[in-house]
């Protein structure tokens, strides 16, 4: 454990509700789902129906279905039994015949859930117990400090939520599986190539050059050639090499007529390592 999460001497475990018996309980996923949607709730209640014998009665049957629905599926016929494996152990259970169930609709907007589900208890074999960690008061330092932490109670119970083997339970299970089997991704026919960009009549680049263009002058006017080649000695007297596109526009004059006065007063390097730039004839070097 990291120096900023342990936990100081002072801090205490509450062991108020230690000798509270709780129930820990398997609860398949849809019914988890619907118990997270409606989290401060009553989402049913349990119901003795023999000595050991214990039913939890749903207050939610409903489970809302945003996916777009699968296609209507043909009833398929299974075996008059099944077999599923939980923890082990192998439980037989009837199944009604499928062939009166009916195809699902497209406009069906969501999933009836079986309003009863069986309890099955387990042996409990070791001891068991609930420690929560309560981090609300920490806030933003809730990743680097440990909560209070609270013993809720012991297991003296452990069962299983079990659906009943019924007709809706049958449906909602095919309609779980459709929906699961939809693709992610759909290909989809077009008649004609999608445009990815917005065309445009003038391109942003072309518009700067033209706003600098103006700002500048026409370069089409070409200057002075006194005057042009003493810029271009300036300029060499700050650097030893140049591009003619770089003189150009240090000049302000065309490229060709740049390239004019150099060959005159200038040397173009065609070797490494000043390759593609002009330097000044050794006579014009200072």
């Amino acid at each position: 454990m990291s120096e900023g999460k342990k936990r100081s001497s002072s801090d205490l475990v509450d062991c108020e509700k230690a000798s509270r018996g709780v129930w820990l309980v398997k609860v398949p996923r849809y019914l988890s789902e619907i118990w997270e949607k409606n989290a401060g709730n009553d989402v049913g209640w349990l119901k003795q129906v023999g000595e050991d014998e214990v039913n939890f009665v749903s207050n939610n049957t409903t489970m809302e279905d945003s996916a777009p629905k699968p296609k209507p599926v043909a009833p398929i016929p299974l075996p008059g039994t099944s077999v599923s494996t939980m923890n082990g152990r192998a439980d037989l259970r009837k199944v009604p015949d499928l062939s009166e169930l009916k195809p699902l609709g497209a406009a069906a907007k969501e999933i009836t859930v079986p309003k009863e589900h069986r309890f099955k208890f387990t042996r409990l074999d070791q001891s068991l117990g609930i420690l929560l960690e309560d981090k609300t008061m920490l806030k933003e330092e809730a990743e680097l400090k440990s909560g209070k932490v609270t013993i809720e109670g012991r297991v003296v119970k452990r069962a299983e939520i079990q659906p009943p083997a019924t007709k809706e339970y049958m449906m909602m299970k095919r309609t779980m599986i459709c929906k699961a089997s939809q693709p992610m991704s759909v290909v989809k026919k077009v008649d004609r190539p999608v445009n990815t960009f917005k065309p445009r009549a003038i391109q942003a680049e072309l518009m700067q050059k033209q706003k600098a263009k103006k700002e500048i002058g026409i370069r089409s006017v070409r200057g002075d050639h006194g005057l042009v080649t003493d810029q271009i000695f300036r300029a060499f007297e700050k650097h030893e090499f140049y591009r003619a596109v770089d003189l150009a526009k240090v000049t302000g004059q065309p490229v060709n007529y740049v390239k004019d006065i150099l060959t005159n007063i200038g040397v173009y390097n065609t070797a490494p390592p000043h390759k593609n730039l002009w330097c000044l004839k050794p006579e014009y070097k200072a």
